[in-house]
């Protein structure tokens, strides 16, 4: 099930002024309002970033970072053209700077790249490959058992630096034989 178009303005005007350092001007969306009347993302996924891009001399594109795709958007004559580019079908991003123009270009397994200018290029792919690299290594949210054992752990081991130390006063009060420290010592060593 598609989000509602409402929902896509208010999630997307959300993560275009969020990037204040891409995105400088606020936009009246009168544009954006019709590429986004062409998408479809999915109610379970997440809009993290929003911008234009330079579509063509006069025209400007539209470029929606998801938690699991990217969309371009561009003006098509008198129509918008969608692409959908799944996450897991990028190979790599990266941007090229010359003197003129910047230039971020995506790389995916199709015969098909994508490729835009922006002013902000670099900050742009940093973006994309943040959230590329969320999707495919998400991070584990612990549930209340972990957290607490987790907790725990951190409480009942100590610092290996102050167990060594431990040890060492134990070693001259002669409580611990030479070979007992070294031995010791090693293990906590080697729990790090």
């Amino acid at each position: 099930m598609s989000k509602a178009l409402e929902q896509l303005e208010d999630e997307c005007r959300e993560a275009y002024t969020k990037h204040t350092d891409i995105n400088k001007y606020e936009r009246t969306y009168n544009d954006v309002k019709k590429a986004l009347k062409t998408i479809a993302v999915d109610v379970d996924e997440q809009i993290i970033f929003c911008t234009e891009f330079i579509a063509g001399s006069a025209s400007f594109g539209l470029f929606i970072l998801t938690n699991r795709q990217f969309i371009v958007t561009k003006p098509k004559f008198a129509r918008v053209e969608v692409e959908y580019y799944p996450f897991d079908k990028i190979k790599t991003v990266k941007y090229k700077k010359t003197i003129i123009w910047s230039l971020v270009q995506i790389y995916v397994d199709s015969d098909k790249d994508v490729e835009f200018t922006h002013s902000k290029c670099d900050k742009i792919v940093n973006v994309i490959n943040e959230a590329i690299n969320n999707y495919k290594y998400p991070k584990k949210e612990l549930n209340e058992k972990e957290q607490k054992d987790n907790n725990s752990e951190k409480v009942d081991k100590p610092d290996p630096i102050s167990e060594i130390e431990r040890l060492g006063s134990l070693l001259e009060k002669q409580l611990i034989t030479e070979e007992e420290f070294q031995l010791l010592k090693t293990k906590v060593i080697n729990s790090l």
